[in-house]
């Protein structure tokens, strides 16, 4: 592909990268966090203006940059020693100016009295000064929890709403038939009562999140943070929570719909739910929620297919895969044949066909999470706010990243395309204004390789001839560079030369 067309194209597609981030992400919750943080600034430290809405996009832009290149702390990005410090970070921002506004973020604030921090006053009857303390100490940790749920409250639900705007308008049809839920962890080590603990997560100690996803373009439909008792009055149970998820979904027009579940979601009054509202389902179930159809004592490698269940419409199939391992799974519209499955690089082998189904669209959730975990912010938050601040950005990412992708036909990095957004967050740094330098490169390039004739060089000499630097064969014509080069190998030596300037200023 020509120079040119390769900016032009990489120009349209972080145009494109940016204009999809912006989807999710708005301008409105972005101006509307910058006008929080610098309200609170300014009581702080009583100024005007804390910061300008240049000065907070590239703050928002240094933290994109702290995604892609982590450090071991923060403060490494501003570091002297080159193996730690990034130039490009030191020259848009200073560390203070940075770190300001971190730790001041603020995503929503009263109308009346905002960012006051009232003492709370105790109501009772106290035998002593410590127990009144306690109790002053257990208001004010109440009131800080409550008021962060909140403030985080009005940034999830702007992001809610951005998704379920473009589920209707941007997502095809035929991606909306298969459905998978499941839940994932934010890492958050800081003291909070409704932090939760699963040992089966890279990071077991954090922030519980449900997801609900599309399986095939891994596009999030619907998620929602678990605040405990706390927060909006909502139940958790199981039945209310797959109720409240799956009604708020607009699945009208769609002719059919899977869901895809793990055993925490399934039971047989969830199934029955789902199949009163159309859908189709596969889920495992756990051993104490079959009502007593569960076989007891299989061999390795033996199944059974419970058929006929009392009052409900759908099937139960089992499978002993290892001793102390059985696969219990419930279904409906589903065919239990073998059928060969290809892995890479191991043999093939026969699997029922629901298993089959479930294996592929079931992981959606988890390939989210590998995905986070390349664009991830390492550095601990002492806020749990700032947590779930930092989450939201990757949602946004991981749904732009979503729509890219289809919008293109094909895959993308997902390195590639936060590259591409930080080059759109501000104008100095899109690749339309560099495009100037590098051509700017390009034509020095051409001036110090020009090819001239060995007459020219040597005129007192009748019929000058050199031997190329490259292939060795025999030729009149020489570089400015003072090497010996035939036409061919000449034009072969600007195109490599090209293309190496060419990938230093992407």
């Amino acid at each position: 592909m020509p120079m040119a067309d390769q900016f032009q194209n990489s120009c349209d597609q972080s145009k494109l990268a940016w204009e999809l981030f912006t989807k999710f992400w708005t301008p409105e919750i972005h101006d509307h966090i910058r006008t929080c943080t610098n309200e609170k600034l300014k009581i702080r430290y009583n100024k005007q203006e804390a910061f300008t809405a240049a000065e907070f996009n590239t703050w928002f832009q240094i933290l994109m940059v702290m995604m892609v290149s982590p450090r071991s702390a923060m403060t490494d990005h501003w570091s002297n020693n080159p193996m730690f410090g990034n130039q490009f970070i030191k020259s848009m921002m200073t560390s203070d100016a940075w770190f300001e506004i971190y730790r001041n973020l603020q995503f929503d604030v009263d109308q009346e009295d905002p960012i006051v921090d009232t003492i709370p006053q105790p109501t009772g009857i106290f035998q002593n000064e410590s127990e009144i303390l306690k109790e002053i100490q257990r208001q004010r940790y109440d009131n800080e929890i409550n008021d962060g749920i909140r403030r985080i409250k009005w940034l999830t639900d702007a992001i809610q709403a951005a998704f379920n705007k473009s589920f209707a308008e941007d997502i095809d049809i035929s991606e909306k038939s298969d459905f998978c839920m499941d839940e994932t962890l934010i890492p958050y080590l800081g003291w909070l009562d409704f932090r939760q603990y699963l040992p089966d997560k890279p990071h077991p100690f954090g922030l519980l999140v449900r997801v609900l996803a599309l399986a095939k373009s891994r596009f999030i439909v619907k998620f929602e943070l678990y605040t405990g008792k706390r927060g909006e009055k909502r139940s958790n149970q199981l039945y209310d929570l797959m109720y409240r998820f799956l009604t708020s979904i607009n699945t009208t027009g769609i002719p059919k719909k899977t869901f895809y579940a793990d055993n925490y979601y399934s039971s047989f009054a969830v199934c029955k739910m789902l199949q009163e509202q159309g859908w189709e389902f596969r889920m495992t179930i756990r051993k104490n929620r079959c009502k007593g159809f569960c076989t007891t004592n299989m061999l390795i490698g033996e199944s059974k297919l419970h058929e006929n269940i009392p009052d409900y419409d759908f099937q139960l199939f089992e499978q002993q895969v290892k001793k102390t391992k059985t696969v219990r799974m419930i279904f409906s519209n589903g065919s239990t044949k073998e059928s060969e499955v290809k892995r890479n690089y191991k043999p093939t082998i026969s699997r029922p066909k629901i298993l089959h189904e479930y294996n592929q669209n079931y992981s959606t959730i988890d390939k989210l999470d590998q995905l986070t975990y390349y664009m991830r912010f390492p550095h601990r938050c002492q806020k749990w706010t700032t947590c779930m601040f930092i989450y939201c950005i990757h949602i946004c990412i991981l749904q732009a990243h979503s729509l890219f992708c289809l919008r293109l036909q094909r895959q993308i990095s997902i390195i590639d395309f936060m590259l591409l957004l930080i080059d759109a967050i501000q104008p100095h740094t899109h690749t339309q204004i560099r495009q100037k330098e590098v051509l700017g490169k390009i034509d020095s390039l051409l001036v110090a390789h020009e090819l001239i004739t060995l007459k020219q060089v040597r005129p007192e000499i009748k019929d000058p001839i050199g031997h190329c630097y490259t292939c060795g064969e025999r030729t009149r014509w020489i570089c400015a560079c003072e090497y010996y080069y035939c036409k061919t190998c000449h034009v072969k030596h600007l195109l490599i030369e090209q293309e190496q300037i060419l990938s230093r200023g992407k």
